[in-house]
């Protein structure tokens, strides 16, 4: 289906505003940003995947305030403005909601006129 758009920007959204947390031995800690010794955490994974596929400035991230702690440092090559920051509500629907709302804006601003379109 890619094949099919080879002109169309690819956009890939990184959610990382889970609630589920790990056991460790220092505590608990999200799912998303758990890492065994010396590998990524899911959330670096998932961005490493997304790098392979999309530019950077099309990659967005969706993360928890409550969180910052654990996202800051592994998305540091995420822009803030690409980052959704969920304050409060903790419902992922709602960041996924804005960051397809972001990607939309974003389309529109970067669309270029096709004559006979």
């Amino acid at each position: 289906m890619i094949g099919s758009f080879p002109d169309v920007p690819l956009w890939c959204i990184v959610q990382a505003d889970g609630d589920r947390l790990f056991q460790t031995s220092r505590g608990r800690v999200p799912v998303q940003y758990w890492s065994a010794p010396g590998a990524p955490s899911l959330t670096q994974r998932s961005l490493h995947r997304a790098l392979r596929i999309a530019k950077p400035r099309q990659i967005i991230a969706t993360v928890a305030e409550s969180h910052r702690h654990w996202w800051s440092t592994p998305l540091w090559c995420v822009p803030p403005q690409r980052r959704i920051v969920d304050e409060s509500s903790g419902r992922p629907s709602v960041t996924l909601a804005a960051a397809i709302a972001l990607i939309e804006r974003e389309s529109k601003s970067d669309a270029q006129s096709c004559p006979g379109c």
